[in-house]
């Protein structure tokens, strides 16, 4: 009889906790997700959002915005220390909080000459400036997203500034993205000053052409006959964190700068840049 009545209460037993794990079960699927370090429920889009930022490159499907993060070396001093014995081992860095380079200066000796070198050609410039840039792209963060192009160089006698520009799908961005760098009369390195932006969050996409840009520039203009410029752009309204910027086009009225939003018409900025 004994016998009889554990074996009762066993299949009790068994079959209650059957029962009991398929209410739990039942109720997990109805409950929000849970972290795994917290009580704070977390649903499943916000996990997948969390995933996507930490990826290098993360496009959101239902919206224009398009976050581009940033990918820092880990092996920072040996490529400084590369750096150094090509351009000259007296240069100075500095860096961002974020650990990107953000300027180089010459100490009391200047950095290593360049052959053959004359700051007034243009070519020899930017060729000088582009072996530096490859040098020190890694320090800078600079992402094939977001290549500094479109070289610029002014030379005299005595130096050369060659700058580039930031771009991202062919567009420049301003302000900021750039880089500038300071060259001696031989070809060697003064100074660099690297003002590149990454991450970078799109919040647009370009609608209008520049002349329905320009429509919008002469309905608020008193002088619609002197607006000049519509150079497309990628407009950096916030920097910081989680830099923002929109497609827009840059028009000039009298040296006043007018920048367009190029998806809803709106103006972003009006700013009188002239110098009395």
């Amino acid at each position: 009889m004994k016998l009889k009545t554990d074996t009762f209460f066993r299949v009790v037993f068994i079959s209650g906790g059957i029962l009991l794990g398929a209410v739990i079960l039942w109720l997990s699927d109805l409950a929000p997700h849970r972290s795994l370090t917290g009580n704070a429920p977390v649903q499943p889009e916000v996990a997948n959002v969390k995933a996507a930022a930490l990826a290098p490159l993360a496009v959101a499907s239902s919206a224009p915005q398009r976050r581009i993060s940033s990918v820092l070396p880990v092996n920072r001093e040996q490529l400084w220390s590369q750096f150094q014995s090509n351009f000259g081992s007296a240069l100075e860095p500095r860096y961002f909080p974020d650990g990107r380079l953000a300027s180089v200066q010459a100490g009391a000796k200047a950095g290593t000459s360049k052959p053959g070198f004359n700051p007034k050609d243009p070519q020899q410039a930017i060729a000088r400036g582009r072996e530096i840039l490859s040098a020190a792209a890694e320090l800078i963060g600079v992402r094939p997203d977001l290549p500094l192009e479109n070289p610029l160089a002014r030379g005299t006698d005595e130096s050369v500034q060659v700058s580039f520009k930031e771009t991202n799908s062919g567009y420049e961005l301003a302000p900021g993205g750039a880089l500038t760098l300071q060259l001696g009369a031989e070809g060697e390195l003064i100074g660099l000053y690297a003002d590149y932006i990454t991450p970078l969050e799109v919040m647009n996409q370009p609608v209008l052409d520049v002349e329905s840009a320009r429509n919008k520039v002469e309905t608020t203009s008193s002088s619609p006959e002197k607006i000049e410029g519509g150079r497309p752009l990628l407009w950096v309204g916030e920097v910081g964190e989680h830099p923002q910027a929109r497609h827009a086009f840059e028009f000039w009225v009298h040296g006043r700068q007018i920048i367009i939003d190029a998806q809803t018409g709106e103006t972003l900025l009006r700013r009188d840049r002239r110098h009395f």
